[in-house]
């Protein structure tokens, strides 16, 4: 607080060393409290950027991954690129949250809108938003989400759609609406705490994966896919 770095009420800090990661922390009357970590870092060196860090009543979101690559191309989702989201629906949130793969930090476009919904038993909506317009809406009649519960959501970009599971157990596909390779914003609304985001090229050898947990047993990719486009996420 003030002109001391005594008091921090949120440190965000990217770093280039082992391979490039993310710290975030917390510092009160000058000592340090735990550090989270995200294995991945969106930057590059002498790259422009672009962070947006949305202030909520539970904390912060931050979303790093609207930049601009080495080539001078948008930084988008490909084919065989996995997200995985950990968090916890707040009970004091309301009664729903949306995760939304967008263009740009506006919500005019929106391939793909994700939102598990607790009112009526419990149900997912799913939708793509063209220009401002809404699409035909797809319901799942369940909800695998539990308020106040932690979950992992993973959103794995295959040439037909995403494929997303929670918790590791298969929940649905959406086909493709938009080509995928317009996103290049991942945007969270609703009563959701986002504790972890992270990014696999499950088309990559072992040695390129970016982050060390959650990665699958085969790969997606076929040759084709891997010779058209080699991924430039460092």
């Amino acid at each position: 607080m003030g002109f001391s770095d005594n008091d921090i009420a949120f440190h965000f800090n990217p770093r280039f060393e082992d391979g490039g990661y993310v710290a975030c922390n917390t510092r009160q009357k000058g000592q340090w409290g735990l550090e989270e970590r995200m294995m991945i870092n969106p930057f590059q060196m002498g790259i422009p950027f672009e962070i947006s860090f949305l202030v909520e009543n539970s904390g912060f979101q931050v979303i790093p991954f609207f930049r601009l690559t080495q080539g001078g191309d948008r930084y988008t989702l490909r084919y065989g690129h996995q997200i995985i989201v950990k968090g916890m629906f707040l009970p004091s949130g309301g009664n729903r949250f949306e995760v939304n793969f967008q263009t740009g930090l506006s919500d005019k476009d929106i391939a793909f809108h994700f939102s598990p919904r607790f009112e009526e038993g419990g149900y997912v909506v799913c939708n793509t938003k063209q220009k401002g317009r809404w699409e035909q809406e797809q319901k799942m009649n369940i909800n695998p989400f539990q308020m106040g519960v932690p979950f992992v959501i993973s959103f794995l970009v295959e040439n037909s759609g995403f494929q997303v599971k929670v918790n590791g157990n298969f929940f649905m596909n959406y086909i493709h609406r938009v080509p995928h390779h317009r996103v290049d914003t991942i945007s969270f609304t609703g009563g959701v705490e986002v504790t972890q985001i992270s990014i696999e090229d499950t088309c990559a050898v072992p040695a390129q994966r970016m982050i060390s947990e959650g990665q699958p047993d085969t790969s997606p990719c076929v040759s084709l896919e891997s010779k058209e486009q080699k991924p430039k996420v460092s």
